[in-house]
């Protein structure tokens, strides 16, 4: 159970959310390389502090990112580059910290409606899930048979929904012919330096609304 336990947790995080935190690397102009390195640290980062953090308190705790956070990056202003984007992450990162050390910084978070947190939350997901019936006009085959087997899947274990759709899409492509695209080898990522530059623009634009978002809505 415990394996069990683990593999839906992370399967259910990386098939919900992987795409768009992929997206979110495109849409700052990340090359393939960068893309796979920004992944591959996300991966590491969350093994490493899940590990460290669940032997130190002696309970299960999974650090993840966030899916507003890369909603939020995949609509960013286009004018924004991927170096001023990583010190726009570096500053929210920053005032996250400050949430944790100054009591009255994260208890003003706290203590932002929750109707204004589920709005911000709202308008960043409305567009992808909009996206389900734009999809559904070009492969309705595809995309309605899975959509009634989410909200059945959510009935019975929502948790569990998004693994279930995966386990089943698969099959459900082949079965109608349509091509899934893989890559044509398996290869190591590699670590890919990426500077950061420091511009107020995108620290305004990008990592408040970035720290905002995270902290109010997860």
């Amino acid at each position: 159970s415990i394996v069990a336990a683990a593999l839906v947790a992370v399967l259910v995080g990386f098939g919900g959310t992987l795409a768009v935190v992929v997206q979110a690397a495109g849409h700052l102009g990340a090359t393939p390389g960068q893309t796979a390195s920004w992944v591959a640290a996300l991966c590491l980062a969350i093994a490493g502090t899940s590990i460290v953090l669940s032997v130190r308190y002696r309970m299960p705790i999974v650090t993840a990112w966030s899916l507003a956070g890369a909603v939020l990056i995949a609509s960013a202003p286009p004018e924004i580059t991927l170096s001023a984007a990583i010190g726009a992450f570096l500053a929210s990162a920053v005032l996250t910290i400050l949430a944790g050390l100054v009591p009255a910084l994260g208890g003003a978070i706290a203590r932002l409606p929750p109707s204004i947190a589920g709005a911000m939350l709202a308008g960043l997901l409305l567009r992808f899930v909009l996206g389900v019936f734009q999809a559904a006009q070009g492969s309705p085959g595809l995309v309605l048979p899975l959509l009634a087997v989410f909200l059945l899947a959510r009935l019975a274990h929502a948790a569990s929904a998004p693994l279930v759709v995966i386990l089943c899409g698969v099959p459900l492509a082949l079965a109608l012919g349509l091509p899934i695209p893989m890559p044509s080898g398996l290869e190591w990522s590699a670590p890919v330096l990426m500077p950061p530059s420091f511009v107020p623009a995108a620290i305004l634009g990008l990592g408040v609304p970035l720290f905002l978002v995270t902290m109010a809505t997860q």
